[in-house]
């Protein structure tokens, strides 16, 4: 699971600070433009170590699904996957 924290929606750009599981230190940053579908991101060291990048890509799949089904982009959630 990745939770992302201090979600924002400004001018079509969706910023959040995320991290793996319940590892509150090892915090990640990513941007997604609704405009263009473009991602960036400064990555938790955990994916930084797994070198596949697998929570800041969940991440951005989580924001992607609330998006999809038309809901609103909460300021807190987490998105959980098996």
């Amino acid at each position: 699971m990745v939770n992302l924290i201090n979600v924002k929606v400004v001018d079509g750009i969706i910023t959040a600070d995320y991290y793996p599981e319940s590892n509150f230190n090892d915090i990640g940053r990513l941007s997604y433009n609704m405009d263009n579908d473009e991602a960036s991101f400064e990555l938790c060291q955990t994916d930084i170590n797994s070198g596949i990048n697998t929570y800041a890509t969940k991440a951005i799949q989580g924001i992607k699904r609330l998006l999809s089904k038309g809901e609103q982009i909460p300021c807190n959630f987490t998105q959980m996957w098996y």
